[in-house]
């Protein structure tokens, strides 16, 4: 079964998250380039 290893508000879980697995989550997401 699944566990919560980090639960803030939005915004601060993108610009500081403090757990490994939410960092190597964030890290894996694709970025979408806003310049074209």
């Amino acid at each position: 079964k699944g566990q919560i290893v980090e639960k803030k508000p939005t915004h601060d879980l993108f610009t500081n998250p403090e757990h490994p697995y939410t960092r190597t989550l964030l890290e894996a997401a694709p970025l979408l380039d806003k310049q074209r």
